[in-house]
């Protein structure tokens, strides 16, 4: 309780906090008030003197620990480095790597030597090689060279005068051959000499290349043996990094230890309050006020945007595009529709009158001859307002049949208090004629054919011939033809009905059905290219809608038009009607 009554804020643009204390009595909120802000300032020296002892301790401790890892990570480095007889590794070159790249450089230009050599070599190697610059200089080619060339010379003019047998010129011609030998001894000495430098060479540079050799396999080792190194190295330089920033540490704390001076205080003493603080009453009325108008706005809001379900009759002319047949107000509590239907004057009769005569004048033609009402969904009226039409046309005068194509779901059996036994399916299947499913009912020129018995095949029942030969053959005794159909569903059976009949009534619930839900029903309408001529909505609230009530019409405080709040299909079914005489049975029998 102490804890929730206080209160502390800080100042803005300030190192100060404002602590207050709520309570009844006046004089003990300041003295609470004062001993909070004594309490934390005692709290507050007492954290500090205990959090630099507790930290002191700690670092001992690691500064000890650290000190231990560092020796002997330093001990392990050194026994490494003298075992694997590592000299000195840095960030430049090793001894072994510098000893590499000075071989390589000898052992480029014993490259070069040895080439130059060889190409020497190989040059004397031909006859021709008495011609090379490098004999021509030489001072012992020369002589021989002069003194042959003498000899040459004087043999020639000589060879005028004499024979080559003659004693002189054989002399020559020896003379002649020992220089050429000589020469040739010469020669070959040369050709020894530039040999055994070309071989001294080859040999300097394979020599180099061998320890080139070795020196690689050196390096590479010492690379391999770099790495454990390296990393007992930084080992070392991260031990002896912990081990400097904890000593600073420690030595930061030893001296913060010894400071007993507090940087918190109070700068004003609690005051004595000489008005309550709390409640303010007209603050708490406008926060009220706010909260309440804003919740509500925004559940409203919600509530408005989650609902995608159609709710009036401007909402379904936007949605299909099509005219509204009518608006049938929704079913009072407590009330029947059977009710409903025995008064003429009440809302629900007075709103299925206006739809039939909207129904008269939907067409260029009048009123169509077969009608069927579909839905998107169950439940949403259209047995009642099949069942509402036929009478209203009944009692006009004209001859109604009233059929009923739910094949799957048949309702209007029950709503009629008629039996099902013999209707639409033993007709379509072949198994009696027209007259034998029509029944007679208590209203006057209403005949009705119920479903008969549920087939398993009600799409291909109805996609046949023979309901269209019932239409057809129907419209010869009957004026007016209204057909109860099932809901799409994403069944076929309704858009077979509504491509048999002349014309097609959307049945939508106000406030039931969802926006998405009507148009794909209106869309697989359209693929057939059925005539839907209009929409009916159903289950209307008017007050709750937003229309409100619409009063009483030539004061008649029954008609009150847009104040109901049920319709259609809620009533549950009409009680059984009293079997009809037997005269008006079979006039309606022979018309048919």
């Amino acid at each position: 309780k102490v804890l929730r009554q206080r209160q502390v804020t800080s100042v803005l643009g300030s190192r100060l906090f404002d602590i207050k204390f709520i309570d009844p009595n006046p004089k003990r909120a300041q003295k609470i008030a004062t001993a909070y802000g004594d309490a934390f300032i005692a709290a507050n020296i007492d954290k500090r003197f205990q959090a630099n002892s507790s930290a002191k301790v700690f670092l001992e401790d690691k500064i000890g620990q650290l000190k231990i890892r560092l020796r002997a990570s330093e001990k392990s480095l050194l026994d490494f480095a003298r075992k694997k007889q590592i000299v000195a590794i840095s960030n430049k070159s090793s001894i072994a790597e510098n000893n590499l790249s000075q071989a390589n450089v000898k052992l480029g230009d014993l490259v070069s030597e040895r080439i130059k050599k060889e190409q020497l070599w190989k040059q004397v190697q031909s006859e021709s090689a008495i011609n090379l610059p490098q004999l021509r200089s030489s001072k012992i080619f020369e002589g021989l060279r002069t003194k042959r060339n003498g000899l040459s010379t004087s043999y020639q003019e000589k060879l005028q005068t004499f024979k080559p047998s003659y004693p002189a010129m054989v002399e020559i011609k020896n003379k002649m051959r020992k220089i050429d030998q000589q020469i040739k001894k010469e020669l070959s000495g040369v050709r020894q000499s530039l040999e055994a430098d070309y071989q001294a060479a080859l040999s300097q540079e394979n020599e180099m290349k061998a320890r080139i050799s070795r020196l690689k396999t050196q390096a590479l080792d010492l690379k391999q043996q770099s790495i454990q190194y390296n990393i007992l190295k930084r080992e070392v330089d991260t031990n002896r990094s912990l081990y400097n920033g904890l000593l600073q540490r420690f030595k930061e704390v030893d001296i913060a230890a010894g400071v007993g001076a507090n940087n918190v205080f109070v700068v004003d003493i609690a005051t004595l309050p000489e008005f309550p603080s709390s409640p303010k009453l007209m603050r708490a009325l406008l926060l009220f006020f706010a909260l309440g108008l804003g919740g509500g706005i925004g559940t409203a809001f919600l509530l408005e945007h989650l609902d995608d379900t159609v709710h009036t009759a401007e909402e379904l002319h936007a949605l299909s595009g099509l005219t509204t047949l009518g608006i049938i107000p929704r079913l009072a509590e407590n009330s029947n529709i059977e009710q409903e239907f025995v008064d003429p004057r009440s809302p629900i009769s007075e709103a299925y009158r206006s739809m039939a005569t909207s129904l008269q004048l939907s067409t260029a033609t009048g009123l169509p001859k077969t009608v069927v009402l579909t839905s998107a969904g169950p439940g949403e009226g259209k047995s009642t307002t099949a069942i509402a039409l036929a009478r209203h046309f009944a009692t006009m005068g004209m001859k109604v049949l009233l059929v009923d194509g739910d094949l799957r779901k048949a309702s209007l059996h029950e709503k009629l208090g008629l039996p099902n036994s013999v209707g639409l399916s033993n007709y379509l299947t072949g198994a009696c004629e027209p007259p034998e499913a029509i029944q007679a009912t208590q209203t006057p020129n209403l005949a009705f054919m119920c479903s008969g018995p549920l087939p398993p095949n009600a799409a291909d029942l109805l996609g046949g011939n023979k309901l269209f030969s019932l239409l057809s053959v129907g419209l010869e005794i009957f004026d007016f033809i209204v057909i109860d159909g099932p809901p799409m569903l994403g069944l076929a059976d309704a858009q077979l009905l509504a491509n048999a009949a002349s014309a097609t009534i959307f049945v939508t619930a106000s406030g039931q059905t969802s926006v998405g839900q009507v148009r794909g029903a209106l869309n697989r309408l359209r693929i057939i290219n059925s005539p839907v001529i209009g929409t009916v909505l159903t289950k209307f609230d008017a007050k709750s809608s937003g229309y409100g009530g619409y009063g009483t019409y030539g004061g008649d405080e029954h008609f009150s038009y847009g104040n109901q709040t049920e319709v259609l299909e809620k009533g549950g079914a009409a009680k059984p009607a009293e079997k009809p005489e037997q005269a008006q049975a079979a006039a309606v029998k022979k018309d048919a």
